[in-house]
């Protein structure tokens, strides 16, 4: 997901790809409102989608949402 898996190796994120088209992936993308494709959600610890994206994202947009997650949950 434009290199941040790579970037984000060594910390506790975990980067899911859902098919939207599976029975599990629609039940996923019902249960945290996602709306379009693609979509990205950003879940916290607790399962709560905190920030949610609709479209292509720029790694930078996206590092940035990740970054300020990450300083949230310190």
């Amino acid at each position: 997901m434009n290199g941040l898996e790579s970037d984000y190796s060594e910390s506790q994120i975990e980067f899911m790809r859902i098919d939207a088209n599976s029975s599990d992936g629609a039940a996923i993308q019902r249960s945290y409102a996602l709306r379009g494709h693609p979509s990205i959600a950003l879940i916290d610890a607790n399962g709560v989608a905190v920030q949610k994206f609709v479209g292509e994202q720029s790694a930078e947009i996206l590092r940035s949402a990740i970054n300020t997650l990450l300083a949230s949950d310190s």
